[in-house]
């Protein structure tokens, strides 16, 4: 299944979310954050995004259970989302390399 996004229209903090079920990739699109509004997480269960995309409040969730999480590697998508999972696999193919 392909990235798929979901607009939040009851969030003061987050205004987007996309979920790859295949990379099992995480896209947040922040309201607030000016210079770099999106950012990928990746290693992300399936149960934990769809918990993410019914939970009451999207920012507490978002602060409870999956910001600073050290499990979950974050990264600053090149201009879109597509590009920054481009950009992704490449860094992973040649850090695989060392």
């Amino acid at each position: 299944m392909p990235l798929l996004y979901t607009d939040i229209t009851n969030s003061e903090a987050i205004r987007r979310i996309g979920y790859n079920t295949i990379t099992q990739e995480l896209h947040i699109e922040f309201n607030k954050r000016k210079q770099y509004p999106e950012y990928v997480w990746g290693g992300i269960p399936k149960e934990l995004s769809l918990d993410f995309l019914t939970a009451r409040s999207k920012g507490k969730f978002y602060h409870a259970r999956i910001k600073d999480k050290t499990a979950f590697r974050v990264g600053k998508p090149l201009g879109s989302y597509k590009l920054g999972a481009i950009g992704r696999r490449i860094r992973n193919i040649f850090s695989r390399r060392k």
